[in-house]
């Protein structure tokens, strides 16, 4: 096995043993245009686009991950606000995993017995006893930023 990396820094893994038919095709990997002397074969792509036919942005050039070049509204075309976005994205995406490690959390905690809490679709209309809502308020506006 060798590793290899390509214009765009990814890394891939070439083979010198020829596929079998139990193994993944490796030409057709996506962004990747590497070649190995040790290899018999050669992972070569081109950039995959949202919409086949038309001409990417000039401001996403496939250097982001899941860059495809949808950028109809034009938002990050300047390069202060495409970092913002990128940043907003990752704070987005934290808060979602964080919602789904509630949501198993508290579905775990009522079906073991531990308590008795709401399924997660219906905890907005239950009535909590350990604060009021607006407690809950500041503290969700204090974790939240």
């Amino acid at each position: 096995m060798a590793l290899a990396a390509n214009t765009h820094g990814r890394v891939c893994t070439l083979s010198s043993r020829p596929p079998t038919p139990f193994s993944r095709s490796t030409t057709t990997m996506p962004g990747h245009n590497v070649q190995s002397s040790r290899a018999r074969f050669a992972v070569r792509a081109t950039a995959e686009r949202w919409l086949s036919g038309l001409d990417l942005p000039a401001y996403l050039d496939g250097t982001l991950p899941g860059d495809y070049g949808f950028g109809p509204l034009g938002l990050g075309e300047q390069p202060e606000a495409l970092k913002w976005y990128v940043q907003a994205e990752l704070v987005h995406c934290r808060f979602a995993m964080a919602g789904v490690a509630g949501i198993l959390g508290t579905n775990l905690i009522s079906v073991s017995g531990i308590g008795n809490l709401p399924v997660w679709f219906e905890a907005g209309a239950a009535k909590f006893d350990f604060a009021n809502t607006t407690t809950l308020f500041f503290v969700q506006l204090l974790l939240m930023g």
